[in-house]
């Protein structure tokens, strides 16, 4: 059994409502089929069978991959309905190896554009999209000036914005150390996210490491916030930090923001959660708010580690957070399960979604039509040890989590971005590793 410090750990659950694939539509050229090699290395006799469920399977993009490609995945979706897909690509290119790619697929269509080329870059550091209120798309990551040391790579917090038919790059944060005369190899943008408001600013938080090539430094990066005006991208933005070390002062030396997720309360203010080990070795999940001017930071939970997180509002205003927590190094077991947290009316109300199996990774958070939380989430392999590598997702309805497999074909799962169109529908964009294909199911 596995003990946490978030309630309900009592009541663990073994139920898996599962999903057969029946309907399946798959695009003219479009590469990859449904998998490729089983997931489930052995049956697992405590998990009942899988009860069949009408999921629509298209697959929109066979990814090019070769070397060190990381071919993590991102995705947003605008307020008609279009969903603006990025990741990683091989670009051939000796200098910059990597490209971000860019994808528009309409789902009331059934039907994508070409693949476009955003950017090549040196690195597969940070990843992230948004879209502004017209229904363009914002594309953020590390790339940049390239600064000298022993491991040179491309070291500034950028973002690209459509226009027309091309692409224009600009610098949303510099990785520039002034501390060390020598080397200046201060690193930005290795971790990334963005939400844009209604006046069309870009908020953006990132992680800053101070001594890029330092060993020791890179262990301790800072937490920081830009808000830029993508309609006068050469602006000087606001800058600050959200949270990380005083080198001046204490000389202290935490950890904070990765991962990180960056939503906007109902004033346009950001809100910012992410995982922290401060140099006490306090470590969990901390959430930042920006209140007069100040960021106001508060621990969520606390002795866990956070391997991938998705935050969102609810239509009533309040922010909720999907999270995976993954096993803590210290030989314990505990973790390796799917969390949420909600503000409450006198703080943050936490519980277990899943922890029948080992999953939670790759979470995407939405509510649906009727206010419940939905989440999509990877499912690694049942408690027994039994490979699974599934598609999964999970749905409040009333008092409990209610759990099915959407997929469960090679390793799928990873990626994920959920949402619900207008009908109501469920949509969930996925990424197979067996495959190296970008997949959407849709209820």
């Amino acid at each position: 059994m596995r003990s946490t410090n978030l309630p309900g750990n009592d009541q663990r659950r073994r139920l898996l409502a599962g999903a057969l694939i029946l309907g399946l539509w798959l695009l003219p050229g479009c590469g990859g089929g449904g998998g490729g090699g089983g997931g489930n290395d052995a049956p697992n006799p405590t998990v009942p069978t899988p009860s069949p469920a009408a999921w629509e399977q298209a697959a929109l993009h066979q990814v090019t991959t070769a070397g060190l490609t990381n071919p993590a995945m991102e995705a947003t979706v605008d307020n008609q309905g279009l969903a603006h897909i990025l990741f990683f690509e091989e670009s051939g290119s000796d200098a910059r190896p990597y490209g971000i790619s860019y994808l528009e697929w309409d789902p009331a269509a059934a039907g994508s554009a070409a693949v476009e080329a955003v950017v090549e870059v040196d690195t597969c550091n940070g990843l992230a999209a948004a879209s502004d209120a017209g229904g363009q798309p914002i594309v953020l990551y590390q790339g940049g000036q390239t600064r000298a040391c022993g491991a040179e790579q491309q070291s500034d917090a950028m973002f690209s914005l459509r226009d027309g038919g091309g692409w224009s790059e600009h610098t949303a944060a510099i990785g520039d150390n002034p501390r060390n005369p020598v080397f200046q190899d201060g690193l930005a943008g290795s971790q990334v996210d963005a939400a844009v408001d209604d006046q069309g600013r870009l908020h953006m938080v990132y992680q800053f490491y101070y001594e890029g090539c330092d060993a020791m430094n890179f262990r301790y990066p800072d937490l920081r916030y830009v808000l830029v005006d993508p309609a006068n991208p050469g602006a000087v933005a606001v800058e600050e930090t959200v949270e990380g070390n005083d080198y001046e002062g204490a000389n202290t030396q935490n950890s904070v923001g990765s991962p990180a997720a960056l939503v906007l309360d109902s004033s346009g203010q950001p809100v910012v959660f992410y995982q922290a080990e401060f140099a006490d070795g306090t470590q969990g999940l901390r959430v930042a708010r920006k209140v007069d001017g100040q960021w106001v930071r508060e621990w969520l939970a606390q002795n866990l580690e956070v391997g991938h997180l998705s935050a969102t509002r609810a239509a009533d205003g309040t922010m909720a957070v999907a999270y995976y927590v993954k096993p803590l190094n210290d030989g314990s077991g505990e973790g390796d399960f799917l969390a949420f947290a909600r503000q409450g009316v006198s703080g943050w109300v936490t519980e277990n979604v899943d922890d029948s199996s080992h999953c939670g990774n790759h979470c995407s958070l939405a509510f649906d039509s009727t206010g419940q939380p939905v989440i999509a989430y990877h499912d690694q392999e049942s408690g027994s040890g039994y490979a699974r590598k599934d598609l999964k997702l999970a749905r409040r309805e009333g008092a409990s989590w209610a759990k099915e497999v959407v997929a469960a074909s090679g390793d799928i799962g990873h990626f994920n971005h959920l949402w619900f169109d207008d009908q109501g529908s469920t949509q969930i964009l996925t990424y197979s590793n067996t495959d190296k294909t970008i997949y959407l199911f849709r209820k």
